[in-house]
């Protein structure tokens, strides 16, 4: 395998406000506050020392970027019932070993002090910190016996550049820490300048990936006086994205594989025919007045756009691949996809799962990009994953313009998940990439239903193109297609009550439905069918109901609190002027949470769906409520400016036009920046688990072992009975072949007595045997390795010092074992 690796109207000078708006959002990012991935020790067995008198605890460390800013622990409380004095624990950073010059200190007061409770110790950004060592100390000089308070350590050295201090004095063990650096603006832009330089070509492979196949489709949609060039854009976008599983999936079922130099020349075919077909349409007028009166809405776009990538790409910066569990499996399947040139129907060896059931629609993106240009896949999976997020304003553009009435209100709907909410942003912490594929198709989709609807005729290309879209959704996330399905039943029913009193219209409007649902389940039923059968049947019988609530706190968090607000009631006063698109956002919001609690209305079934799910989604429904404020706003201000125009010269009408056009333009750009702001810092310190040093030991893996070594790895129950990867282990299958125990979360799609043989053998190891215990263990089940990542668990390496383990590989941080063969009696 390899290395798993339209014309629009001229302004005046376009490039100096683009320049300018570029460096600004720039300079405001770049005020960000990011965690050193290898400056810190997350795990935490035991508590530290004792604090009182003199006695102390403390943690040596050396940050490996420049700008330290903070470090935080995790505090310990042993509780009232201890009978331990509740006294302040002082906590001070010093640059000296012997704290003589300290640059930081702070008092947790008894009050403050809580059990597992995070605490910050924000310092002066240093600007020489790179490779100077620094002392963490905390003490409790008011008790005169051991204080109630202390901190989290681990008992074994997981942060080999450091040490714990007992009394100024090295003892075993690490504290429970983590560091962040503050990134200056011209830091921040010139690593952004240089990534996008070493990676321009994989940009431009995914740009085409996103933009030629979707063209080909939107080609052959039938004209509609709402469009635009923003309008078709998204179009293409989203249709792209929907095409490319369901061609692989189709592609599957044939004697046909893809190769990277297949990948290579299909895709450059399909580029030159997508530009070719472009330029003709050019020279025919097929898009001819697509950017009549565009400038500014154009302007604005290009602004909100470009803040959405940038932050998304501050995000991304400095990680050493994507955070998180999700992304384990996500590249797994993108491996898998590559291996067996097409979709895979099972997930062996890595997981004993037949037939393949976990959606593949992102996955799709990720392989081709990787097959295409080599680019390693958890880097391949972190850019197309940010692209999308940062994209992710286009669709809903298309959508927010149809329901609001301008293409004022799609720039409106375009801005909210752009910088206005703290979704899909944050979904770089969990990369939940799926669920954001699937909501970045939901708003073309609304649009080819209701256009699919509200037609008098039928359309092939509407339908070919709609039914196209549905099966890439099903294929992407089924979660999300529910939730579209739920807003394509109220837009039915909304058509079938305007035609009810046209028997005929009524019978062809449910013809057309049942005709582009046909096509739907066709295109995708190779997958769909066993997938319903083996996992959406079975987890309804047998999945818990979901425990967790809807929640408002993803939309409601930094700058999404005042925008909801506007927005809701901006949305309420559409619903009072009988706005049939309001009326559609409040029923659909309104039956959202049902999908989540069935129960609800006496519905007792497995919880396929979680209040997670729903909650995340809420951006896509507050952009379409702020695009019906923001059609609303414009409707007034077109009935203000045809007063004025009425009582003054007509260039005075004109002029106050431009002027609100720009005013407008500005507004929406300044908000987008005043929200990238607030999110700069979003990001998740503790869900990265793959590190630099982990990367190393991988390669090292590749070459050192065979492909039949199966590695035990540091685990923890993450979710439904299911274990996943702790460490810098969960790693090693998408990125080197080889198998570990337990495999990436796909196992969790197996039958039950392979669920549980993997689970018991894992709560087993990491229960903490001894060496002799955990060696027969891995015997019984053929395990023949052990690695520990840098970021540790459970596992530690004391613990292997024994006869039936020898190592051999241990290098900042990582440590790999091989299990030796019984000694015969």
């Amino acid at each position: 395998m390899p290395s798993v690796r339209a014309p629009v109207p001229r302004f005046r000078k376009p490039s100096l406000p683009l320049a300018g708006l570029l460096v600004l959002a720039l300079l405001l990012a770049g005020c960000v506050e990011k965690a050193d991935w290898e400056t810190q020790q997350r795990s935490a067995s035991v508590p530290a020392g004792d604090l009182y008198a003199s006695h102390t605890v403390g943690q040596t460390f050396t940050p490996t970027r420049n700008g330290l800013s903070g470090i935080e622990v995790i505090l310990v409380d042993y509780g009232p019932e201890s009978g331990r004095p509740a006294v302040p624990l002082e906590l001070r950073l010093c640059r000296d070993l012997a704290c003589q010059e300290v640059i930081a200190q702070a008092t947790v007061l008894p009050e403050e002090q809580s059990h597992n409770r995070t605490f910050r110790l924000p310092c002066p950004p240093q600007g020489d910190s790179a490779g100077h060592t620094y002392l963490l100390q905390a003490s409790a000089p008011q008790a005169d016996a051991p204080a109630r308070a202390t901190l989290w350590a681990h008992a074994s050295d997981l942060y080999p550049e450091g040490s714990l201090l007992y009394d100024g004095q090295p003892g075993a063990g690490d504290l429970n820490f983590w560091t962040f650096y503050q990134a200056g603006a011209g830091e921040v832009a010139g690593s952004l300048l240089r990534q996008a330089g070493e990676g321009l070509f994989p940009l431009l492979v995914l740009a085409l990936l996103l933009l030629a196949p979707g063209y080909l489709l939107a080609r052959i949609l039938p004209r509609s006086g709402q469009e635009d060039a923003l309008t078709v854009l998204g179009t293409c976008l989203a249709l792209s994205v929907a095409v490319l599983p369901v061609f692989l999936l189709l592609l599957s079922q044939t004697s046909l594989r893809l190769s990277p130099w297949g990948v290579r020349l299909g895709g450059g075919l399909l580029a030159l025919v997508a530009l070719g077909l472009f330029l003709r349409d050019l020279w025919r007028g097929r898009w001819r007045g697509y950017g009549r009166g565009m400038a500014a809405p154009l302007l604005a776009a290009i602004g909100i756009v470009g803040v959405g990538l940038t932050l998304r790409a501050v995000h991304a910066l400095d990680l050493p691949g994507p955070p998180w569990v999700d992304a384990v499996h996500h590249a797994l399947l993108a491996r898998l996809i590559v291996e067996r040139g097409g979709i895979p129907g099972d997930y062996l060896p890595h997981a004993q799962v037949s037939p393949a059931t976990y959606h593949f629609g992102f996955q799709s993106l990720v392989a081709l990009l990787h097959e295409t240009t080599g680019m390693p896949l958890p880097q391949a999976l972190l850019l197309v994953g940010q692209a999308l997020s940062g994209l992710s304003g286009l669709p809903l553009y298309v959508l927010g313009k149809r329901w609001g009435g301008s293409a004022w209100a799609g720039l409106g709907a375009a801005a909210v998940p752009s910088a206005l909410s703290l979704v899909p942003a944050y979904f770089v912490s969990w990369s939940r990439y799926t669920e954001l594929a699937g909501l970045f198709l939901l708003p073309v989709g609304a649009v080819l239903l209701e256009r699919l609807f509200f037609r008098t005729s039928w359309h092939w290309g509407l339908a070919g193109s709609l039914a196209v879209l549905l099966a890439g959704l099903l294929l992407t996330h089924l979660r999300v297609a529910a939730f579209l399905a739920v807003l394509a039943l109220g837009m039915f029913l909304q058509a079938a009550f305007r035609r009810r009193y046209d028997l005929r219209s009524l019978v062809l409007l449910g013809v057309r439905a049942l005709g582009v649902g046909a096509a739907t389940v066709l295109l995708a039923s190779f997958w769909l069918f066993p997938s319903i059968r083996h996992l959406w049947l079975p987890a309804l019988r047998q999945w818990p109901a979901a425990a967790d609530e809807t929640s408002l706190y993803y939309i409601l968090f930094g700058p999404g609190e005042p925008v909801t607000q506007v927005a809701f009631v901006g949305a309420l006063l559409a619903l009072l002027w009988r706005r049939r698109q309001a009326s559609l956002l409040f029923l659909w919001v309104g039956l959202l949470p049902l999908l989540a609690k069935p129960s609800f209305v006496g519905l007792h079934i497995g919880g396929v769906v979680d209040g997670l799910a729903v909650s995340i989604a809420l951006y896509t429904p507050l952009a379409l409520a702020a695009a019906l404020t923001v059609g609303g706003v414009i409707q007034a201000l077109r009935r203000c400016a045809g007063w004025f125009e009425a009582r003054r010269p007509r260039r005075a009408g004109k002029l106050l036009l431009a002027g609100m056009r720009w005013a407008g333009a500005l507004l929406l750009v300044g908000l987008c920046l005043w929200g990238a702001y607030e999110l700069r810092d979003v990001v998740y310190a503790r869900g990265v688990l793959l590190t630099r040093a982990d990367l190393e030991a991988m390669a090292w893996i590749q070459e050192h072992t065979g492909p039949e070594a199966l590695f035990l790895i540091n685990s923890y129950e993450w979710m439904n009975a299911v274990y996943a990867g702790s460490d810098g282990g969960a790693w090693i299958s998408p990125l080197t072949g080889r198998r570990t125990w337990p495999p990436p979360a796909l196992y969790g799609l197996g039958e039950a007595a392979y669920i549980e043989e993997i689970n018991a053998v894992a709560r087993e190891a990491m229960a903490g045997p001894d060496a002799a215990t955990l060696a027969a263990l891995l015997r019984r089940h053929g395990i023949t390795h052990v690695y520990l990542g840098r970021y540790g668990g459970t596992l530690a390496p004391e613990k292997l010092a024994s006869p039936d383990f020898r190592l051999l590989y241990r290098r900042n941080g990582v440590w790999i074992f091989a299990l030796e063969p019984p000694v015969q009696p």
